[in-house]
């Protein structure tokens, strides 16, 4: 195998991985939020990390190492509006192409980074090498993974339910149970169907005053969740059109933090990866000695 071939074939890998992490990306996103889906999704980030970094090292044509930037890239647009773009989602899909920019020039920045550190030791660190201007490429990725986060259907407006879940209500609901009792009239217990012990006209009257739907079974905990429900819907309707947002920005932050993990991942494993591509004969380190001028006296 050649030297052009072998960098072809670190290219074709870039790429291929690039594609799947975006496959399983829009799977979670899109259908269900599959645990198996993120697994892959992080390991393809890992992989892909790997990859990026062993062609910046081992690659010297650029034309053939830009060309996989470029292509793991738009890849992208295959699983998020690649095929179906409508009218109302060019918007979506411009925002997404500034920020594929940005992660571009962040890779070209990333690869001479790495070849001014080979440059700049005597001995090879490759802790050193790998690690040189990652953090930046995985900071417009995780800004990238944010707003396709935000464009997804399952962080549509109309899907977000302001709601407490039942059993995090029950729990809050405990301590303050008894005070709750007292409070009521001695007819009127929690846990006993309001069927029992209210008439149907006065259960009317509390639906029509309270806003909530009383239901054959109901007991007084369950109206009382309802109506919990209720008042925190009303209260939060006002601001709904800016939690996708802020879930997005906040998606943004953890994912930073938890990219400082999968750097260091990266790095390891590349350094992993090259000590096998050399045992293969893919890869040598040769030594090469340094001509320099000096003056003296």
């Amino acid at each position: 195998m050649t030297k052009t071939h072998k960098e072809i074939l670190l290219a074709i890998f870039i790429v291929l991985f690039g594609a799947i992490t975006w496959f399983f990306l829009h799977q979670f996103f899109y259908f269900g939020e599959e645990i198996i889906s993120l697994i892959f999704t992080i390991l393809g980030f890992l992989f892909w990390g790997i990859s990026i970094g062993l062609g910046s090292l081992l690659n010297n044509k650029k034309v053939i190492l830009y060309s996989a930037f470029v292509l793991s890239l738009l890849s992208f647009f295959i699983f998020f509006h690649g095929g179906n773009v409508m009218a109302n989602q060019f918007r979506e899909a411009f925002y997404y192409f500034i920020v594929l920019v940005l992660i571009f020039i962040s890779l070209i920045f990333y690869q001479k980074r790495i070849k001014h550190e080979e440059k700049a030791r005597i001995k090879l660190h490759f802790w050193r090498i790998f690690k040189k201007g990652l953090p930046l490429v995985f900071t417009f990725v995780c800004i990238l993974v944010s707003l396709a986060y935000y464009f997804s259907p399952s962080l549509g407006a109309s899907k977000i339910k302001l709601e407490i879940p039942q059993s995090l209500f029950d729990a809050i609901l405990k301590p303050i149970e008894g005070l709750i009792q007292e409070k009521l009239p001695q007819s009127i217990n929690l846990d006993i169907e309001l069927d029992e012990i209210l008439p149907f006209e006065q259960k009317k009257d509390m639906e029509k005053q309270f806003g909530i739907k009383v239901e054959k079974g109901d007991t007084g905990r369950d109206v009382l969740y309802k109506l919990v429900n209720t008042r925190i819907t009303s209260l939060g309707g006002a601001y709904k059109n800016y939690i996708p947002i802020a879930l997005a920005i906040g998606l943004f932050f953890v994912l930073r933090i938890v990219s400082i993990l999968l750097i260091a991942f990266v790095v390891l494993f590349s350094y992993f990866a090259v000590r096998i591509l050399i045992a293969m004969g893919f890869a040598k380190i040769v030594t090469k000695s340094i001509e320099m001028e000096d003056i003296e006296v």
